[in-house]
């Protein structure tokens, strides 16, 4: 037998077995087959299809009469595992991407546009008395080096000179510092 007639007749089987296949990959997918039982289907009949020998497909498909069990197996291997080709092309993506949501003109009927924060809470009402209390919040160091670089203008190398220690550590420390004043006063 040629090779062209092992091909016809694997097509033959897998036309005829299609519907089944249908079925069952709509069945492992579960609640989520809307979003992947046709690719998994493909997916795994184009791995046997395309990568396996052809010898091998015609005594799975044709002699041993097994093109249901394995598309079942294969399916169910595919959609299961965390490493398979099909989660890598497929189910990754969806895993790792967030969902779109509509933004509206108006807001919501229960939304309120003022935020009562009551009086020991004054200082949120104002940016500069929010910055003022944010700094009060950081330890000494902190404070010093916000005031140096930013209220005084002090250059890296005059904050050096004065307190002698490493500008790559004030570096670092000042920018630590302004993401505690940015997270205190985050509501402006």
């Amino acid at each position: 037998m040629t090779d062209t007639e092992k091909r016809e007749q694997i097509i033959k089987e897998v036309e005829n077995c299609y519907p089944k296949m249908v079925q069952d990959s709509i069945r492992i997918c579960g609640y989520n087959a809307a979003k992947w039982s046709h690719d998994l289907l493909m997916h795994c009949l184009l791995e046997l299809l395309e990568k396996k020998p052809l010898d091998y497909q015609y005594q799975l498909i044709i002699e041993d009469k097994k093109l249901k069990n394995y598309m079942g197996y294969a399916m169910a291997l595919q959609i299961k595992s965390g490493s398979s080709t099909f989660y890598n092309q497929y189910r990754r993506f969806l895993y790792n991407t967030r969902g779109v949501y509509e933004a509206y003109d108006k807001p919501a009927d229960n939304f309120t546009e003022e935020i009562s924060l009551g009086k020991e809470n004054e200082m949120y009402r104002d940016k500069q008395k929010c910055v003022e209390y944010a700094i009060e919040q950081l330890d000494f160091y902190e404070q010093t080096l916000i005031k140096e670089k930013y209220i005084e203008g002090k250059t890296w190398d005059e904050i050096k000179n004065t307190y002698d220690f490493s500008l790559t550590a004030a570096s670092r420390d000042l920018k630590k510092a302004l993401k505690k004043i940015k997270n205190i006063c985050n509501h402006f």
